[in-house]
């Protein structure tokens, strides 16, 4: 039987028994969780910002290589779109694979 005195000893020890193993087990990985998404949002950020870039540059190219008019640049336009729309799909496309 465990003398009285000691209980307080025994109660400190349980509670730091208690914090190491929350610490350990719970907080370290959810802070190595924290990194992981932290690196997936800032690469989602960046392809969406490469993705918005190359849209633009290939309606920019589009727009410079057909003529000079309101029907040729509105087909610059949707050719940027259906590009864009394609490359989107096939990158969806892999990635739900």
């Amino acid at each position: 039987m465990a003398d009285p005195r000691e209980l307080p000893d025994q109660a400190r020890d349980f509670y730091e028994l208690g914090r190491r193993y929350l610490d350990e087990e719970i907080l370290d990985p959810a802070k190595q969780l924290g990194r992981y998404a932290g690196l997936g949002i800032g690469a989602g950020l960046l392809f969406s910002l490469g993705a918005l870039l190359l849209g633009m540059g290939v309606l920019s190219l589009g727009l410079l290589l057909l003529p000079d008019t309101e029907l040729w640049a509105a087909l610059a336009h949707v050719f940027a779109a259906l590009i864009a729309g394609a490359a989107a799909a096939v990158l969806f496309g892999r990635a739900a694979a």
